[in-house]
């Protein structure tokens, strides 16, 4: 007869924030999110006694006999707001079942200091029993996969030639009827515009209106604004497996790509990534690094050892350009454009919706009929308190637009 000592992790909240904590294995040691992010700070370090013994077995003196004590594994808090999470969790819960995408994703930030307020993933997976959920579906989408984000990417190349004065919010366009062609290329509207202005191809999504404005900058003005805002590398968030998108340089760039990059194609981004870039239009043009780790404290909890990591800002923006496009552009956006669906009756939002087709896994080109939805919101507007982030991969069920998708979870989020 023999005793086995196994220790068993247990998560008051169940699933909540699965795919931020992780889980850990059999041993103890953990394999995924925070758990395996901080092992060795949660786990400790074990003790160590040498001894002497005599024939019998009894324990002898002697002066080389030593103690080394054990030293008990701190305890670690998180940014997350649990009750602010929660509500997450039920609004991507909800696009599970009305909407049925593949996966989905949701931010919640504070542009200010760039604490993670809420990050969740859909479907949820239980951490007690990791191994009867897909080992896919238990990756956190929001920071380790990257996808094209459409038109949500079109507020940052716009602001870079707005504060470059290429263009000003009244400078018109013509975008031909929704049918345009560009250096080979045809490009379309979902809608048929005539004249538009800068800030109603922002309000109204224009593809044709992006890519003139791209081509009046260049690669090398557009890739220097993109880098300024962050993507193309990793945020530096305490959490494994981030992905650094992907932004190729303009010496990599094919003669397309000066109207695929401002529409949001030929770039990758991660959730995370996407939700920290409008930070910077959020809170007066600072590019801030996420976090999500918010202290360390003794093995009780009772007592802090450290703190949070100090806000690190860089300037991305001058504060009256990010002012201009968070108060003006993003703000028509949900006031009379593609995200009316979130607009709230005295409660100022400013936004962008986002529709990207997914790329053929392995090949080149896109998936027929599949699509990521996209819209990022920022509330209120005249004093930012929450970036807010949603991304559904492969919607079903007919509807698959930004607006129509994810920007009712941030309206349904804010109404809570």
């Amino acid at each position: 007869v023999t005793i086995v000592t196994e220790s068993v992790r247990r998560y008051p909240y169940g699933r909540s924030l699965c795919h931020v904590l992780g889980y850990v294995g059999v041993d103890g040691h953990g394999l995924e999110g925070i758990e395996a992010e901080f092992d060795a700070t949660l786990a400790g370090t074990p003790g160590e006694e040498f001894v002497r013994r005599d024939g019998l077995g009894r324990t002898m003196g002697g002066p080389d006999v030593w103690v080394k004590p054990a030293v008990h594994g701190r305890s670690v808090s998180l940014t997350v707001d649990i009750r602010i999470q929660q509500i997450v969790e039920e609004e991507l819960a909800a696009i599970g079942d009305k909407h049925k995408p593949e996966t989905a994703a949701a931010v919640v930030m504070d542009p200010w200091t760039g604490d993670v307020l809420a990050m969740a993933c859909w479907p949820p997976f239980d951490p007690e029993n990791y191994k009867a959920t897909p080992e896919a579906q238990r990756r956190n989408m929001a920071v380790a996969v990257c996808l094209e984000p459409g038109s949500t990417f079109k507020p940052f190349v716009a602001a870079g030639a707005l504060e470059q004065r290429l263009v000003r919010p009244e400078t018109m366009f013509d975008c031909h009827n929704g049918v345009y062609v560009m250096g080979g290329r045809t490009l379309h509207d979902v809608h048929e515009y005539g004249m538009l202005s800068v800030r109603d191809i922002i309000v109204y999504s224009s593809n044709i209106g992006m890519a003139q404005i791209g081509a009046l900058m260049g690669p090398e003005m557009i890739y220097a604004y993109l880098r300024a805002y962050g993507f193309g590398r990793k945020t530096g968030i305490e959490l494994p497996g981030e992905t650094a998108g992907l932004l190729h340089p303009p010496k990599a760039w094919g003669k397309l790509t000066i109207s695929s990059v401002p529409m949001g194609q030929e770039v990758a981004v991660s959730p995370l990534q996407l939700t920290a870039g409008f930070c910077v239009f959020a809170n007066g043009g600072w590019r801030i690094k996420p976090r999500v780790l918010g202290g360390l404290w003794d093995t009780e909890g009772r007592r802090r050892l450290q703190g949070p990591p100090a806000p690190v800002f860089e300037r991305a923006l001058q504060e009256s350009t990010a002012r201009l496009m968070c108060r003006d552009l993003l703000a028509g956006v949900v006031a009379r454009g593609t995200a009316r669906s979130v607009a709230i009756e005295g409660y100022p939002m400013a936004g962008k919706t986002g529709t990207a087709q997914l790329t053929r896994e392995g090949a080149r080109g896109y998936e027929p009929g599949t699509y990521a939805a996209a819209f990022v919101g920022i509330a209120p507007v005249e004093t930012p308190r929450y970036v807010i982030g949603v991304v559904c991969r492969k919607p079903s069920g007919g509807s698959y637009y930004g607006g129509g998708v994810s920007a009712p979870a941030v309206g349904g989020y804010i109404i809570f």
